[in-house]
């Protein structure tokens, strides 16, 4: 499980070097790298998809859900744990901490930023939760990022070459479809091992993920967001 994430984020790598490339193209008013840069971003986003595909068939989803998820849960927003845990030699008091959640990588955020992506409510306040618990420089190259001449912005002001609305709007789609495909992902691997227990707790492992958050309703929420930056084509 561990390679396959790594996996994931290793086939996003030149995806995130082009999102770069891709604001220097806003920056200079140079649609052709914007495009370029697009077809890149929209390439990787593909690459990462068939990265976690491997999960099918090197991990089976009841040993998934049965051996390795509860290992990644934290102590602070599960029913079990909800008075926190003591780690002896370390602290005297209980703590909660959140658990191992994919929302701590800066892969997705990276690509949300560029294409202006926007998250509000319960899913924006657990995102930006979650960026707290990654290094430090990832969150401020978030941080920069945002600072640069927005992509969408630039596109909408372009609206007569169809070429760039549609790299963008391809990129988007591959996003959304990206997204698409981890909801069916955490259906095989987490809701439906889940349906089999006789009994499942509110709060548990079985409704909430490892960060926290009621992960059905935000992999959608966040699906949806992505979804609405499709720029319609006159």
């Amino acid at each position: 499980v561990l390679l396959i994430s790594m996996a994931t984020e290793l086939a996003a790598a030149e995806g995130i070097k082009a999102s770069v490339e891709c604001l220097s193209g806003v920056k200079d008013n140079n649609k052709d790298l914007v495009i370029q840069s697009l077809k890149k971003v929209e390439e990787n986003i593909g690459a990462m998809k068939i990265a976690l595909e491997k999960m099918y068939k090197e991990c089976n989803p009841e040993v998934f859900y049965g051996r390795i998820r509860q290992f990644q849960g934290g102590s602070k927003d599960l029913k079990a744990f909800s008075n926190g845990l003591i780690f002896n030699g370390v602290h005297e008091e209980p703590k909660g901490f959140i658990g191992a959640s994919a929302a701590q990588s800066s892969t997705l955020p990276v690509f949300d930023i560029l294409l202006g992506v926007e998250h509000l409510g319960k899913t924006k306040q657990f995102l930006d939760q979650q960026r707290w618990h990654m290094p430090r420089l990832h969150r401020q190259f978030l941080i920069d990022m945002t600072l640069q001449s927005p992509l969408r912005q630039f596109v909408i002001q372009h609206n007569t070459n169809k070429e760039l609305i549609k790299a963008y709007n391809i990129c988007v789609e591959a996003l959304t479809d990206f997204r698409n495909h981890h909801i069916i992902l955490v259906t095989r691997y987490i809701v439906n091992p889940a349906k089999k227990q006789s009994v499942v707790e509110e709060g548990s492992l079985a409704t909430r993920g490892t960060g926290g958050s009621d992960f059905m309703v935000f992999l959608k929420s966040v699906r949806d967001d992505t979804h609405k930056c499709i720029i319609d084509i006159d």
